[in-house]
């Protein structure tokens, strides 16, 4: 009776919030907590070894967890104070972990990647945090926030083979242990991913990201499941970045490796799958020139008056072609690699009568979208 009278209580509570859209929790207190939390943080750094007063801010924080941009004005000082007293005890072996487990459950509740920017990411602090990384760490909770660390100080222009000796042995320990730590159980496999893309993708490591990539097509296999999906989400955050020229000479090769995961039995193995081949599609895709773009300015020209009217003229005649080349999509060619890739989408989707018979009946792509009418057809008329 008690149990069926909470449920109905919390039922009640639940329809409360998503009507009249009212939090369930308290906004003015969470937002006393925050006084609290940071004099808890400066009390922790003082003495990083006091685990009680990490244990305060982490269940003082969990109070945020249906309001997390609460947490914006205090979490800039907060990592700041807690990354600094990391940095200030990368060679003691024996510092407490607390401060990384605060940092952790801090990017759990806002977002990893509202943290990124508030790390520091002065050049100087790349060897510091790669040292600190490669000493073993029993917590994966280290790991994890210093590979976000790591991936921020990966954005910063700088020449990483200042030190060519030095540099050179950390630089390959740094990505070995980012690559064993792929097929861990734990949340720090998807840091280490996240790390690596954003590393490999630096134009000084284009002969690191090739051995990558060669090495991660030959090593996608269905039997490696941990592995296999640690490799697929670093390619996937890897398509996923705003310059994808680096992908088109190994766009072939990589489709044809990742095709074979298709009918893989791992849950994980089908999701990664269908992500990549969307990124990997738009490698494919030519590029087009959105009519929208912003139009530069006339540059002046020195001459006369008819030389400006006829290369304003031809200006004109150009953007005109493009935008006809960007209205009409049927005029575009589509390569057979993206055809096959939506082939191979349909049949993930599984959508009614959409399987390889019926595929195989219609034979070319084109007819394949008459298929997919048909099924919606049946299901949705």
């Amino acid at each position: 009776m008690k149990r069926s009278k909470l449920l109905i209580i919390f039922q009640q509570l639940l329809f409360q919030k998503i009507v009249n859209d009212t939090p369930l929790v308290n906004e003015s207190e969470l937002l006393e907590h925050s006084s609290e939390i940071k004099k808890l943080t400066a009390q922790l750094c003082e003495n990083p070894s006091e685990n009680e007063a990490a244990a305060k801010i982490v269940v003082l924080a969990s109070n945020y967890m249906e309001m997390p941009q609460l947490l914006d004005p205090i979490l800039a000082e907060i990592i700041g104070a807690l990354t600094r007293t990391c940095m200030e005890h990368f060679n003691d072996d024996n510092f407490s972990e607390s401060l990384y487990y605060c940092i952790y459950h801090l990017s759990n509740i806002r977002g990893y990647r509202e943290l990124l920017p508030l790390f520091p990411n002065e050049v100087q602090t790349f060897e510091p945090v790669s040292n600190a990384f490669c000493k073993d760490s029993k917590r994966w909770e280290v790991r994890y926030v210093l590979l976000l660390w790591l991936s921020q100080l990966a954005l910063v222009p700088f020449d990483i083979n200042v030190k060519a000796e030095s540099r050179e042995l950390l630089i390959n320990n740094l990505i070995q242990k980012s690559i064993d730590l792929l097929s861990s159980a734990a949340r720090d496999s998807d840091a280490a991913a996240f790390f690596l893309s954003r590393f490999l993708l630096r134009n000084d490591m284009v002969s690191r990201r090739d051995d990558f990539l060669h090495t991660a097509f030959n090593s996608l296999s269905p039997s490696k499941e941990r592995l296999t999906t640690g490799y697929l989400k670093t390619l996937f955050h890897m398509l996923t970045s705003f310059d994808k020229l680096w992908a088109i000479p190994y766009a072939n090769e990589m489709l044809t490796s990742i095709s074979a995961l298709a009918n893989s039995p791992s849950a994980h193995h089908k999701l990664y799958h269908m992500k990549v081949i969307q990124q990997l599609a738009l490698v494919f895709l030519p590029p087009r020139v959105a009519p929208w773009r912003y139009q530069r300015g006339r540059l002046l020209h020195i001459g006369p008056k008819k030389d400006e009217d006829s290369s304003e003229k031809h200006d004109e005649k150009k953007i005109e072609a493009d935008d006809e080349i960007y209205k009409n999509d049927e005029n575009v060619e589509v390569p057979l690699e993206v055809n096959s890739i939506e082939i191979t989408m349909l049949l993930e989707i599984n959508i009614g009568d959409v399987n390889r018979k019926k595929l195989d009946v219609y034979g070319s792509f084109e007819n394949v979208r008459k298929c997919f009418v048909e099924t919606c057809r049946k299901i949705f008329v």
